[in-house]
């Protein structure tokens, strides 16, 4: 999972030479990425990969902020994206501060305890509601995910999970231009309400119809 997120979130600036995965990553673009993240479902049965170990980064690796380039846009969509995937997350320490670090050059040093200067506060924030929405969320938690393909046009992504009677529906734009969603009556319930919005405004378009503007790398999570 975070090979194919570093290959699909990682854009322009994107360190090819990931450690951890030893070999070198290509750029990947939405159809792929999409593909090898339901071919990586596919490998097991659903409850194995609830049970998964979700691990961006760790010693062995570059920090996130140098495989991303520094571009924290880009950097935010894969966490989001992680913390929503089925799977337990595992956060190395010091990522939800936003440090740097190269293999070997920094991944190993100490946590920053004392200095919160240097904490990216807006990170750290981020990392804590999505931690807080994974807690007390069954759908997250245990649920189904699925790509909601109509909605994915190359630069907007669309997935869901789903677990009974709960669901949460996200949607996300990794590019760098606007984009426009028409949604199906009902895509976001009856009272669209996001839990964690950066950047897309809702706009009626005709009787109970709705249009998804999304600002360029922003996202939103919407409790169907």
């Amino acid at each position: 999972m975070s090979a194919a997120c570093i290959s699909y979130f990682g854009g322009k600036k994107l360190k090819l030479t990931h450690s951890y995965a030893g070999k070198e990553l290509k750029h990947w673009n939405q159809a792929a990425f999409i593909s090898g993240i339901e071919r990586l479902l596919g490998l097991y049965k659903p409850e194995t990969t609830l049970k998964q170990m979700n691990m961006m980064t760790s010693h062995d690796t570059d920090r996130m902020l140098d495989t991303y380039g520094g571009d924290e846009k880009r950097l935010k969509l894969s966490v989001i994206f992680s913390f929503l995937f089925p799977g337990a997350i595992n956060i190395y320490y010091g990522e939800e501060l936003g440090l740097p670090g190269a293999f070997n050059a920094g991944t190993r040093q100490g946590m920053p305890w004392k200095n919160e200067k240097i904490w990216d506060k807006d990170l750290l924030g981020l990392y804590k509601r999505l931690a807080a929405l994974r807690k007390g969320d069954e759908a997250i938690k245990h649920g189904k995910f699925e790509f909601l393909k109509e909605y994915c046009d190359g630069r907007a992504l669309a997935f869901r999970r789903s677990s009974g009677g709960e669901a949460l529906l996200c949607l996300m734009n990794n590019s760098s231009s606007e984009v426009n969603l028409a949604l199906k009556q009902g895509a976001l319930g009856n009272k669209p309400g996001a839990v964690l919005n950066s950047g897309v405004k809702l706009k009626p378009a005709g009787p109970k119809k709705l249009t998804a503007v999304l600002a360029p790398w922003a996202y939103a999570v919407y409790r169907l």
